[in-house]
C-alpha cells in the first residue's frame, strides 16, 4: 500500500505539470475513437430495401445478376473503403499519440533524472508512469467511447434502410489497442533507459515529418470523396426533379397467368391511361429502371465484320443491363434517340422480337457504330433485331455507378413484366384515382396497384444513402484533420526543440526574428505541401472507387480540392506557429540552453 501510495502522488504531480501534452494526447484518441467506432459499429451490417427481381419473359443465364445483388455489391465495397479509411486514421493517431508522448517524455528528462537520483527506484517509476498511462487511458476511452456510442447511434439510427451494430471484434481491438499505446506512451521514458540513460530520451520525432504528412494526406482524401459523395447525392435530386418531373409512381403487377395475357393487359392500362384527357405521359417499366438499375446479364452482339487482333470477331460476349420498357418511356425519362427509332404502340406481343440499345453499347460492340439493323442474344432466348440507339443514361439509383455501361431495352408491352412501375404524368387532376379506374379496366379488378409516391421524391430518396455516407466520410475526415493539427503541433515542436542550435547559430550570425520565424513556417508549409501531394495521389485511389459503385460522381476539379487542401496548408502553419513563435522571442544564449536542458 505504501509504494502504491509513494507511486500515486508523483503520478499526479506530474498529470498536473506536464497537463498539456497529456490534454493534447488525450484528445487525439478520444477523436480517433469517436470517428472510428461510428463507422466500425455502422457499416459492416447495411442493408437497403430489395429491388424485387423482375420477370419478364427471358431466361436469364447462370451470369445473371439481379439489382438486389448490384445493390449489396456496391454497398459492401463503400462500407469497405470507409472501414480501412477508419483503419488507416486510427493507426495515424496511434503514431501522433506516439509522438505526443515522445514530447512529454523529452520535458520530464531532468524530473525523472532527479527522482532517481534521489533514491525513487526503477520499480517506483513504472509504477507511477502505469498510474499516469491508466488514468490517461481511461480518460481517452470512457470520452472516445461516449461520443462514439453517440455517433453510432445516430449513424444507425439515420440510415435509410435496415441496420445492426456490427461485431464488437474490432471494436474492441481499437479501443484496447488505443489505450495501450496511450499507457505505452506513459510508460516510454522508463521503459526504454536505465536512470543513468533518461538523458537520452530523444528530443526529435523519431519520424521526421513525414507523419503530418501524411496524415494531412489522409484527411484530404477523405474530405474530397465526401465532397464528391455531396455532389453526387445533389445530382441525384436534381435527376429526380427531370426523370420524375411532376409526375407519379406506382407499382403494378397484371394478373395475367401466362405473358400473352400480361402484355394484353398492360397494353390496355397503358391505352385507357392515354385517353384520358388529363394524363401526358405514361411510361411502363420493368422495377428498377426509374432508379437505374436492372438485371444484368451476359449477352451477345452482331457486330458484323469487327476483328480483335488481326482475327475475325464477329461476337461480341458482353455484360449489360437487360430492362423492359414502354413506348414513352425514354421521353419521361428525357433520353433521347440518337439513331433508329424507339418503340411504338405496335411493338407488342406478335411483333417479334427488338431491342434498343444504347450508345456506348453501339459505339464499342457493333462495327462503327452502326447497331441498328443488326442483333444481340438476350440470356438463353434468342436474336433481337436492335431498332434504334439512344443516349447514355446514369440512374439515380444508389449502386448505378456499379451497374455495366451496357443497356439492352426491350419493349414491355412484347417482354411484360409480372410486375412493373409506372410513371405518369399529367395535369390539373389527382392521377391516383384515374390510375386506380384504368387498372380496374385493364386487369379486371384482379390486379394491384400501390401507389408509390410523387416521382421527384421517390428517386430523391436514392440519394439518401449518398448523403449518409457524405456524413460518415464527412465525419472522418474531418476527425483526421484535427488530429492531423495536434499531431503537426506536437511534431514541429519537437522538430523546432531539436534544431534549437542551428536557430542559435542563424541568430549568432545575424539572422533577424523574422528570418527565423520564415524558416521554420517554410518547413511547416512543406508539410502542408507534402500532405497535399500525399492526399492528391492517395485521393485517386480513394475517388475511383467511390466512383465506381456511385453514378454521378463529379471528378476532382479545383473547386473540390482546393478547400480542403488549403485548410490542410493553413492547420500545418498553425501547428507549426507556436513553436515557431517561442523560438524567435528567445535570444541565441537561451536556445542553447534549453536545447541542453
Amino acid at each position: 500500500m505504501n509504494v502504491l501510495r509513494r507511486a500515486a502522488q508523483p503520478a499526479a504531480w506530474a498529470l498536473r505539470t506536464y497537463a498539456w501534452p497529456a490534454l493534447w494526447l488525450t484528445l487525439a484518441g478520444v477523436l480517433a475513437l469517436a470517428i472510428g467506432l461510428p463507422v466500425m459499429a455502422g457499416t459492416p451490417r447495411l442493408q437497403l430495401a430489395p429491388v424485387p427481381a423482375t420477370d419478364f419473359g427471358i431466361e436469364w443465364t447462370t451470369l445473371a445478376v439481379p439489382p438486389t445483388a448490384i445493390q449489396q455489391h456496391s454497398l459492401r465495397a463503400l462500407s469497405a473503403l470507409i472501414m480501412n479509411l477508419a483503419i488507416v486514421v486510427l493507426f495515424v493517431a496511434a503514431v501522433t499519440i506516439t509522438a505526443l508522448s515522445f514530447v512529454r517524455a523529452a520535458a520530464r528528462r531532468t524530473e525523472l533524472t532527479v527522482r532517481r537520483a534521489v533514491g525513487a527506484s526503477v520499480r517506483d517509476l513504472r509504477l507511477a508512469a502505469w498510474i499516469e498511462g491508466g488514468v490517461l487511458a481511461g480518460i481517452a476511452v470512457v470520452l472516445g467511447t461516449s461520443a462514439g456510442a453517440v455517433g453510432a447511434h445516430l449513424a444507425l439510427a439515420n440510415w435509410p434502410g435496415s441496420a445492426s451494430v456490427g461485431p464488437l471484434g474490432p471494436i474492441l481491438v481499437a479501443i484496447a489497442g488505443l489505450g495501450g499505446v496511450i499507457v505505452a506512451g506513459a510508460l516510454l521514458p522508463v521503459v526504454t533507459a536505465s536512470a543513468r540513460r533518461l538523458t537520452a530520451v530523444p528530443s526529435t520525432p523519431p519520424h521526421g515529418l513525414v507523419v503530418p504528412a501524411l496524415q494531412l494526406g489522409i484527411s484530404l482524401a477523405v474530405l474530397v470523396a465526401a465532397a464528391q459523395l455531396g455532389h453526387a447525392a445533389d445530382a441525384v435530386v436534381s435527376a429526380a426533379r427531370v426523370g420524375g418531373g411532376d409526375g407519379h409512381i406506382f407499382g403494378v403487377a397484371a394478373p395475367g397467368p401466362r405473358p400473352v395475357d400480361r402484355a394484353s393487359q398492360y397494353a390496355t392500362l397503358l391505352r385507357e391511361l392515354r385517353a384520358d384527357g388529363h394524363v401526358d405521359i405514361v411510361s411502363l417499366t420493368s422495377v428498377g429502371v426509374l432508379a437505374g438499375l436492372g438485371t444484368e446479364d451476359l449477352i451477345l452482339t452482331d457486330c458484323g465484320r469487327c476483328s480483335q487482333g488481326g482475327l475475325p470477331f464477329p461476337t461480341h460476349p458482353v455484360l449489360a443491363m437487360v430492362r423492359a420498357v414502354s413506348p414513352d418511356t425514354f421521353r419521361a425519362l428525357g433520353v433521347p434517340i440518337a439513331a433508329g427509332r424507339g418503340f411504338a404502340s405496335g411493338d407488342g406481343w406478335r411483333a417479334g422480337h427488338l431491342a434498343v440499345v444504347n450508345e456506348t453499347l453501339a459505339a464499342r460492340h457493333f462495327e462503327e457504330g452502326h447497331a441498328v439493323g443488326r442483333r444481340v442474344f438476350l440470356g438463353r432466348n434468342d436474336w433481337y433485331t436492335v431498332i434504334g440507339v439512344v443516349r447514355d443514361r446514369t440512374g439515380a439509383g444508389f449502386a448505378a455507378g456499379a451497374a455495366s455501361p451496357y443497356a439492352v431495352y426491350v419493349s414491355a408491352l412484347a417482354q411484360p413484366p409480372d410486375r412493373a412501375e409506372l410513371l405518369v404524368r399529367g395535369r390539373g387532376a389527382d392521377l391516383a384515382p384515374i390510375v386506380r379506374r384504368a387498372v380496374a379496366v385493364a386487369f379486371g379488378g384482379r390486379g394491384a396497384v400501390a401507389y408509390s409516391g410523387p416521382g421527384q421524391r421517390v428517386l430523391a430518396a436514392q440519394a439518401a444513402p449518398l448523403y449518409w455516407f457524405q456524413w460518415l466520410f464527412g465525419l472522418e475526415g474531418g476527425g483526421a484533420l484535427l488530429i492531423a493539427v495536434i499531431g503537426t503541433f506536437a511534431v514541429m515542436r519537437m522538430w523546432v526543440q531539436g534544431a534549437l542550435p542551428e536557430l542559435a547559430t542563424r541568430r549568432a550570425v545575424g539572422a533577424t526574428k523574422r528570418d527565423v520565424l520564415r524558416f521554420v513556417l517554410m518547413k511547416a508549409a512543406l508539410v502542408g505541401g507534402g500532405g497535399v501531394a500525399v492526399g492528391l495521389w492517395l485521393g485517386i485511389m480513394v475517388s475511383g472507387l467511390v466512383a465506381s459503385v456511385v453514378g454521378n460522381v463529379p471528378a476532382r476539379s479545383p473547386g473540390l480540392v482546393i478547400p480542403p487542401a488549403a485548410a490542410l496548408v493553413a492547420a500545418a502553419l498553425l501547428g507549426a506557429l507556436l513553436p515557431a513563435w517561442t523560438a524567435v522571442r528567445a535570444s541565441p544564449a537561451a536556445l542553447l540552453g534549453s536545447n541542453g536542458t
